[in-house]
């Protein structure tokens, strides 16, 4: 947290207020900016967010961001769960279950997972939209925002996707093949348009990282 992420934060206010992304001079023995902070800060909300404090205290700032996520994280999950408890009370239990998971607070210290905890569960809950209510609003901004947030989570987003998908549409049994495969077709056309509309930090970034000599190298 303290040796990585926050150096990491103020590397990317340093490179905005230098209005130079293509070289970072102050990370290993020079590299490329978005090759190497794709993954943690280039296209990330909320390192953006503290950039906004001053360098003696962006460390103060995370900490309040940190309260933010956890916030955030309280609102998605609550508007998932609502739609499957009968009272709000429990809905409330689950959500606080998920905000202060085990797994959420062993990795607080990677200030970077959280962005992805709090922000998946409004994808899941803009999913039942579109399944239930053929509402897509919802559902393609927020595709496009875990793709921009990161590249690396969002790989393991569309594996849970494509399975919750499958046994939802199970679970709803709709009376005819014909609404199934409609809604499955629209579950795939607006999951493109979500991650296209994520293509222009998506783009940078492989291009980035496959240009990197490690991604070419063998093992043995």
């Amino acid at each position: 947290y303290f040796l990585q992420y926050i150096p990491f934060i103020k590397e990317l206010k340093r490179m905005v207020l230098s209005g130079d992304f293509s070289w970072s001079w102050n990370s290993f023995l020079g590299a490329g900016f978005v090759e190497s902070y794709s993954y943690y800060t280039v296209f990330n909300i909320f390192a953006w967010i503290a950039i906004l404090f001053p360098d003696k205290y962006i460390l103060y700032g995370t900490m309040l961001i940190t309260i933010l996520k956890f916030s955030i994280s309280m609102v998605s999950s609550m508007l998932y769960m609502k739609r499957f408890c009968k009272k709000d009370a429990y809905a409330l239990i689950g959500a606080l279950l998920y905000t202060f998971s085990g797994f959420t607070l062993v990795n607080t210290s990677f200030y970077f997972f959280l962005d992805v905890i709090c922000l998946f569960p409004f994808l899941m809950y803009g999913l039942e939209l579109l399944i239930v209510e053929d509402k897509s609003g919802i559902y393609v901004w927020f595709v496009a925002l875990n793709a921009i947030t990161n590249y690396y989570f969002f790989i393991s987003t569309v594996f849970i996707v494509i399975i919750y998908i499958i046994f939802r549409l199970e679970l709803y049994k709709f009376p005819y093949k014909k609404e199934t495969g409609k809604k499955l077709k629209n579950f795939i056309i607006y999951s493109v348009i979500g991650t296209g509309l994520a293509s222009i930090c998506l783009i940078p970034s492989c291009y980035a990282i496959f240009g990197s000599g490690k991604a070419r190298e063998n093992i043995g």
